[in-house]
């Protein structure tokens, strides 16, 4: 269902970080209701790469962070085994070489 949503943002920046093994509720203190799929992946574990990848996100819009960008846009999950990325940058960025 998440691709779907992706899939319907029309206007770009856009990224999908799928976190393996997390489910829904891995950044919460309870699973009420139980989510039918439960997480392979331990909560602090998965709490740490949520956070960073959302830190990610918001410092290379927020801050204009290239580093941050490029990771997000460019080399993606390269360095990060936990996560699928799939993302697409800023109609400006992507119009340039």
């Amino acid at each position: 269902m998440h691709r779907q949503f992706y899939k319907h943002i029309q206007t770009p920046p856009k990224a999908l970080i799928i976190v393996k093994g997390a489910n829904h509720y891995s950044m919460t203190n309870q699973d009420n209701p139980r989510d039918p799929s439960r997480p392979t992946l331990n909560q602090p574990q998965a709490i740490a790469t949520i956070a960073r990848w959302s830190a990610l996100f918001l410092r290379a819009h927020l801050l204009n962070d290239s580093v941050a960008f490029d990771r997000v846009y460019k080399r993606g999950n390269a360095h990060d085994r936990a996560t699928t990325v799939t993302s697409e940058p800023p109609q400006s960025i992507r119009s340039h070489p």
